[in-house]
């Protein structure tokens, strides 16, 4: 294994990482493309989201683990090249029903990215440089995913909505520069199948319950099944082989647990975002691009919390700085509140681009802060699977965020969906509280 790699790396590493939020906003845009293009009824066209956000969040433990027993490089290469030919496919699909494959397959392969990136720049980099490596990877890679609109409505507008599928595929070379720093050690142990199927089982169940509002049949019925069976079997399993899939090492630790859903209320805040702007932008007569470029500031604050972000982590600590986002999270809800109220043609886009820019921010420091808490409190043995589970809980409370506000706005509207939201959010602060306390 070469010596420490340059900061540069982790920047590339932040880019590839970015690819996965901007395949999943880019393509939100193009959803009345599709809707003509197959020529499918209104609304249909949404599982094209939910199952890459379905696949997505379900693998990204199992390639944690896949890790600590192969190493890095080998599962980093797997889910490359299904997030390169499910991209392919995408952009090819003669029917719908093939393009939803592909958008699977997507999700799959874009699961290895979130805890196998974050593990390699964990494990290659020491000191000093660790953190700041870890604050470039999340700033950049939530950066990239603040364009993702802009860039989906620009190729969709230019060249045509199937190109836009197919986006992921320029992420993809970023692979270059990081190739040959990617740590290829593992334990070598053999794979528990039965742990990896249950953790495939649970988290299916708890994504669908998330997703299960805009489903169009009874997805709730599904998850909660999943999860009633799935969850109390891998506990079990969990005990019985404390060694297996998902290390009881990783589940032990109440602490960092409740650091994680804690931290999760910002991602979810992200993501409602996208849905709040797009929807009260549009209300106002707001055209695609010009919605894009109104969320495309947010990459400018990524780009700044990757560089603040060590300064914060080094004079507040982790727990405190997740204490942070959160508090800062709720606040800037309540201001989108108050220009979602307003519905003002002026007042109304200035708070929200306000708000989604610290959002945004505040989302790099959490996710940066969380990689960093994994780093210092579990073993390399485990530390893959700990950074899956962690970035795992950290994509459930995104799916949360969107699927909260999507129902909330139905039933109360857009406004006070919000407002509960920014309330729901001081559940992450409260949470953090609890586990900073000392045993």
């Amino acid at each position: 294994m070469p010596g420490q790699p340059p900061l540069r790396v982790a920047v590339w590493a932040g880019v590839m990482l970015g690819m996965i939020s901007l395949a999943s906003a880019s393509v939100a845009v193009i959803l009345p493309d599709v809707v003509d293009g197959f020529g499918l009824a209104a609304g249909s066209a949404s599982w094209m989201i939910s199952l890459y956000v379905l696949s997505l969040s379900v693998c990204t433990a199992l390639y944690g683990r896949l890790a600590d027993l192969f190493g890095i490089r080998k599962p980093l290469a797997v889910g490359v090249s299904l997030l390169a030919a499910g991209s392919v496919l995408a952009a090819l699909a003669p029917t719908y029903g093939v393009l939803l494959v592909a958008r699977a397959v997507q999700g799959v392969g874009a699961a290895s990215m979130p805890s196998l990136l974050n593990a390699a720049v964990e494990r290659s980099y020491g000191g000093s440089l660790r953190g700041r490596a870890l604050a470039a990877v999340a700033g950049i890679a939530i950066g990239v995913g603040s364009i993702g609109p802009l860039v989906g409505g620009s190729v969709a507008n230019l060249v045509g909505w199937r190109v836009a599928l197919a986006l992921p595929l320029v992420g993809l070379v970023a692979m270059v520069p990081v190739w040959r720093w990617l740590p290829t050690e593992g334990s070598g142990a053999r794979i528990d199948l039965v742990g990896a199927l249950q953790v495939v089982v649970a988290a299916a169940g708890v994504v669908l319950l998330l997703q299960s509002p805009g489903a169009s049949w009874p997805a709730h019925w599904v998850g909660a099944g999943l999860v009633v069976v799935g969850v109390p079997l891998l506990l079990r399993h969990v005990r019985r082989v404390p060694g297996g899939f998902l290390p009881r090492a990783v589940l032990d630790d109440g602490r960092m647990l409740g650091l994680a859903v804690g931290g999760a209320v910002v991602p979810g805040a992200w993501f409602a975002l996208m849905l709040v702007l797009p929807l009260t932008l549009d209300a106002l007569a707001w055209e695609p691009w010009q919605v894009g470029a109104a969320m495309a500031p947010g990459a400018l604050a990524g780009l700044i919390a990757s560089r603040a972000t060590p300064a914060v982590l080094a004079r507040l600590g982790g727990p405190d700085s997740l204490l942070l986002t959160g508090i800062g999270t709720a606040l800037l809800l309540l201001l989108c509140w108050v220009g979602v109220s307003a519905d003002h043609r002026v007042l109304t886009p200035v708070l929200l681009v306000v708000t989604n820019f610290g959002v945004t921010g505040l989302a790099a420091l959490a996710q940066s802060t969380l990689m960093g808490e994994v780093g210092h409190r579990f073993g390399l043995d485990v530390r893959g699977a700990a950074m899956g589970v962690m970035m795992l809980v950290f994509m459930l409370g995104a799916a949360f965020g969107s699927a909260a506000l999507g129902g909330l706005s139905i039933a109360l509207g857009m406004a006070p969906a919000v407002a509960v939201l920014a309330c729901v959010c001081l559940v992450g602060p409260a949470l953090v509280l609890i586990a900073r306390r000392p045993a």
